[in-house]
């Protein structure tokens, strides 16, 4: 009887094991998507927050799927409240690190070299790229801009860094999450750990495909999607 108990408790833990391995890849890889949808967003709609969110949650979706995709973005927006309540952090955050502010200063379309584009102060544009950056070769070594260290090749690649915070399937893996959290040194680690939730952190680069802007509320809170500085 004993012999019996032992085997199906680390018979139970194995598949216990297994399932939330298969939860963990499964979001990893529907975050993917997500992520990419929302770069493809950022990429054509000008880095416009609003459009981003919007296909960030979408791609989401499955993950959350029900008969109705009414129900699915309910049930996502459920989940993602309670982990946020939790925590005392969004339940995810899109991190653009590049183009940052000093690719605005350097790139800018009011630093034209040579005439090449038609951009407007403050807007970054993704056309005549070895022309302008043959220009930028005459000014500054290598062509790197002075406060980015840049090329115009690089302030033209839309940088996105995903934070999400995952929650287990089984309690066990949420007290082990609490438990190793304690070593934390950062204050948003401690807050995920005591909630038992983990991150998962994604990154991805997309070539920007439209004119991006650098919106004069940038500085403010945009909610889960953050501009590098």
């Amino acid at each position: 009887m004993i012999e019996f108990t032992v085997a199906a408790a680390v018979l139970l833990g194995l598949a216990l094991a297994a399932l939330e391995t298969a939860h963990w890849h499964r979001t990893r890889q529907l975050l993917g998507v997500a992520l990419l949808e929302a770069a493809r967003a950022g990429s054509t709609a000008g880095l416009a927050p609003g459009s981003m969110a919007d296909a960030f949650e979408t791609g989401l979706l499955p993950l959350y799927a029900t008969a109705s995709p009414t129900g699915a973005r309910a049930r996502l927006r459920q989940a993602h409240v309670r982990r946020a309540q939790a925590a005392g952090l969004p339940a995810w955050r899109i991190d653009i690190l590049s183009p940052r502010r000093a690719h605005f200063l350097d790139f800018n379309g009011g630093n034209r070299s040579g005439g090449f584009h038609a951009a407007p102060v403050d807007a970054l544009s993704p056309d005549y790229l070895p022309e302008r950056h043959a220009a930028h070769r005459q000014r500054w070594p290598g062509g790197r801009g002075p406060r980015s260290g840049d090329t115009v090749f690089d302030a033209a690649v839309l940088h996105l860094r995903l934070r999400y915070l995952h929650a287990p399937l089984t309690p066990g893996l949420g007290a082990l999450a609490r438990a190793l959290g304690r070593e934390r040194r950062d204050a948003e680690g401690q807050a995920m750990a005591r909630a038992g939730l983990l991150p998962i952190v994604l990154e991805l680069q997309l070539t920007m495909q439209s004119l991006s802007t650098w919106p004069a509320d940038w500085s403010q809170a945009q909610g889960e999607i953050v501009m590098a500085p």
